[in-house]
């Protein structure tokens, strides 16, 4: 059973069963999945299943009646719940006896004060796991998935206060592709990266270090670890959030002093091959044009920049509107930059050469300070001709904003509207000469 996809066409029923639209599921009432427990008299509805992928609490109804799709030869199981249930505990503590050739297992459910536990024993009853995305494990679970020849997808969703081993007589996760974390300690995320091969063969890393204490400063060490796994032919996805998520921060210093320095970001400026750059921190970077010209010029293969946080006020960015066109200039496969910058003032410099990135569609400003609306929109559509969402999401209009706020995010419409208006012309010519040039042809 999987999300969204049907069985496909085949005469033979028993050839075809290999797979079960959840929508079907949602569709059907418990009543009617309790008649079919008991004419089934313990067995499969679908004993040719490979994949099972329970994942919207929609279907929690008839989450008792699960063991009708838990066919002998499963590969994919997916369960994911956001209510708990002593039949879910019952159903994880037998997979691994049950079921020891599971490939892909994604288990997401409420963490309990028995739930790592049961998780943890279950894991380490599989040996040729190739996904993996568990909400927490214990210290022992996880030496026994850091070990695993063929896992390439591991995902930590809410892991808990445990610390990830630092001492190792064998290489960790050897095959490992795609890395996700989400936790509560740059420490654990530091160790796990140090424990690595040099010659690891990551593509993608997602850290999310959620209420970190104050200050929270494991950028420096853990951009550092990454830098020293020396796999810049390989990774293309750099991922590492910092934020107060609980609220539990309110008050705490946001002084320009703890901003995350420059220095931070150039560590990674060595994996020349990135596509996506998202970094986030609560107390913000510091950046600044010439900064800014390095990424560009070092990370030619971004599509993706993402770079900001820190308080919704009381800073002025010292980054300008003209690194914008560094970033048009060396990375023409950007669709998507969010960052802040100074736009108030907008120079007119004009070179012998239009520099400009096709490509680019979606700019967030994250309420960059602004003067001039329709020099800034010249700006933008000249560098980015193909531009037509500019994004806000710093400063939303509230009630009680006062004028200034509401002026800045008035402006930056004013931007969006007219950077789509610039386009009409270009566009409306290119196609005005397409029946020309088919003639030609």
């Amino acid at each position: 059973m999987t999300s969204g996809r049907s069985p496909t066409p085949d005469s033979d029923l028993q050839a075809r069963d290999t797979s079960y639209g959840l929508a079907e599921v949602q569709r059907t009432c418990s009543t009617a999945y309790e008649t079919l427990h008991i004419a089934a008299g313990g067995q499969v509805l679908l004993p040719h299943l490979k994949q099972l992928i329970w994942t919207r609490s929609s279907a929690d109804g008839v989450f008792p009646y699960i063991s009708l799709f838990m066919a002998p030869d499963l590969r994919t199981f997916h369960l994911k719940s956001s209510r708990k249930s002593p039949i879910s505990s019952t159903l994880i503590a037998s997979l691994s006896t049950r079921y020891p050739f599971l490939s892909d297992v994604n288990i997401t459910l409420p963490i309990e004060s028995n739930t790592t536990s049961i998780l943890s024993t279950t894991v380490c009853g599989w040996d040729r796991l190739r996904h993996l995305s568990i909400s927490s494990l214990s210290k022992e679970a996880l030496i026994h998935v850091a070990t695993l020849s063929e896992l390439r997808r591991f995902s930590l969703e809410h892991q808990g206060q445990v610390e990830f081993p630092t001492a190792w007589s064998n290489t960790t996760f050897p095959a490992l592709t795609h890395l996700s974390v989400t936790c509560y300690d740059f420490l654990f995320c530091i160790n796990l990266v140090r424990s690595m091969a040099a010659n690891t063969v990551l593509k993608s890393v997602r850290f999310d270090i959620r209420d970190a204490p104050s200050p929270g400063f494991g950028w420096e060490k853990l951009t550092e670890a990454l830098r020293d796994m020396h796999s810049s032919s390989s990774l293309r996805n750099i991922n590492i959030t910092d934020d107060d998520y609980e609220g539990m921060m309110d008050g705490e210093d946001h002084e320009e002093h703890l901003m995350i320095k420059g220095d931070r970001i150039r560590l990674l400026l060595a994996f020349a091959h990135l596509t996506r750059l998202h970094l986030y921190s609560r107390y913000g970077f510091d950046l600044d044009d010439t900064l800014i010209g390095d990424v560009a010029r070092a990370l030619p293969c971004l599509q993706q920049l993402s770079i900001w946080g820190g308080p919704d006020e009381g800073r002025m960015p010292r980054t300008t509107i003209a690194c914008l066109r560094e970033l048009a200039q060396h990375c023409k496969h950007l669709w998507r930059i969010t960052m802040a910058f100074d736009a108030r003032l907008v120079s007119n410099l004009k070179t012998s050469r239009r520099v400009y990135a096709a490509r680019l569609t979606m700019l967030n400003v994250v309420g960059s300070p602004i003067s001039d609306s329709a020099q800034v929109a010249a700006f933008l559509s000249d560098i980015f001709p193909s531009l037509r969402t500019v994004l806000n999401y710093k400063t939303p209009y509230r009630v009680h904003d006062d004028v200034t706020d509401f002026d800045l995010h008035k402006k930056w419409c004013e931007v969006e509207s007219l950077v789509r208006v610039y386009a009409v012309v270009p566009a409306q010519e290119t196609a005005r000469r397409k029946p020309d040039d088919s003639d030609d042809e």
